[in-house]
């Protein structure tokens, strides 16, 4: 006769909200830092092109492809600087991350198993487990050297449809505002998978 095995159900182990709100709030303050250094910078290259072409800051049409070209130029200085930002604070940001994530789901998950049946210790350093933490280290890192790409990918559109339709810097400005919070939203999105 065969004994039958019985099964334990554990509490799920939640997700660390404090550990997801740091690590979103560092890439938000970077992101932030970002948005503002575009949206400052093609004001004053806006409005400087604006009054070169009609004295007015109103509006401006593309009559020139130099006015493309400095905008351009503009915009990929800073893109460049935060290409390497974000590559830095990926490389560390992520495997510190997702160790603290591992060791609060390790200590979580003994203490749910602990309250069901007695005292037993999770080995959190088997080659299984490294590997897929470097994994998830690699995917991370990945992802967060994505968000300054993507952000200039919506801020070039941006800045090139105001330029062909004449928009006015106001119109140019709340664009780009809304190409920070959608990158802020990705962030956040990244920050809780």
């Amino acid at each position: 006769m065969m004994s039958e095995k019985k099964q334990i159900q554990i509490k799920p182990v939640k997700p660390n909200e404090t550990e997801a709100l740091d690590y979103y709030t560092t890439l938000e303050k970077e992101i932030k830092k970002m948005n503002n250094e575009v949206i400052n910078l093609t004001k004053a290259d806006y409005k400087k092109t604006n009054n070169i072409l009609q004295g007015n800051d109103s509006k401006i049409r593309v009559n020139d492809f130099s006015i493309v070209l400095s905008f351009s130029k503009s915009i990929n200085k800073i893109m460049d600087k935060y290409l390497k930002k974000f590559s830095y604070l990926s490389s560390v940001l992520s495997p510190s991350y997702i160790n603290k994530i591992s060791k609060y789901t390790t200590k979580k998950l003994d203490n749910n198993i602990e309250s069901k049946i007695g005292k037993v210790q999770v080995n959190e350093d088997t080659v299984q487990l490294m590997e897929m933490k470097q994994l998830q280290i690699n995917e991370n890192v990945q992802l967060i050297k994505s968000i300054p790409q993507k952000y200039f990918d919506k801020v070039n559109f941006s800045i090139n449809e105001a330029l062909l339709k004449g928009r006015d810097l106001n119109y140019l400005t709340n664009q780009l505002q809304e190409c920070g919070d959608i990158t802020r939203k990705r962030a956040k999105n990244i920050s809780i998978d």
